[in-house]
């Protein structure tokens, strides 16, 4: 009796560390991927229900081995459903591999379906190589978004360096005020000389 015991021990430990894992993942992750992760995490657990209800699954006809206790002859449908890995990406990575008459036009044409069960407003899909589709679940349009970086905040502030206007981030250098980018962003390169 001790065995069976020990095993339920050390599997719900495994079990809560597992659990503690994500816990941790997502409260560490910032304010801008907590919704990718929730999506990422609804696409992996329900994607054998979605592939089945928006037809992205083949059935085929097999004869069943012989170890079964059905008759010999009997034909048995068996569904393939496409193998998903899913990334939790900004911009939704899902990569599925194809089965049989399953492909790229076939994902395409169930894109639409697939933004309606997963709750996002645009999904796109590209062939990445022969037998892998990948599928970008967008929880926002990257083209429609204004564009932000290191170098353009929505302050509105420009400031000049040289001929380079550019507007000041929120970081401070340590060595005093906002210093011109050029000079620390890599690949810049600044072409206006200082002026003395």
């Amino acid at each position: 009796m001790a065995v069976p015991a020990v095993v339920l021990a050390v599997a719900t430990l495994a079990a809560l560390v597992w659990l503690g894992a994500h816990v941790v993942r997502y409260l560490v992750a910032g304010k801008e991927l907590r919704p990718v992760l929730r999506v990422a995490w609804r696409i992996k657990h329900t994607w054998g229900r979605t592939a089945r209800r928006v037809g992205l699954v083949q059935t085929e006809r097999i004869r069943p081995p012989w170890w079964s206790n059905r008759p010999p002859g009997t034909i048995v449908p068996r569904e393939l459903i496409p193998a998903v890995t899913v990334a939790a990406e900004r911009w939704g990575g899902v990569d599925a591999s194809t089965v049989g008459r399953l492909g790229v036009e076939e994902f395409s044409q169930a894109a639409g379906h697939l933004a309606d069960v997963w709750r996002v407003p645009l999904v796109r899909v590209a062939q990445v190589r022969p037998g892998l589709v990948r599928i970008r679940a967008l929880l926002h349009d990257p083209l429609t978004e204004p564009a932000t970086g290191p170098n353009r905040q929505r302050s509105g502030r420009i400031r000049r360096c040289g001929s380079l206007a550019w507007t000041p981030t929120a970081s401070r250098s340590p060595f005093g005020p906002l210093v011109c980018p050029a000079w620390w962003w890599p690949g810049w390169r600044v072409t206006a000389r200082r002026r003395s």
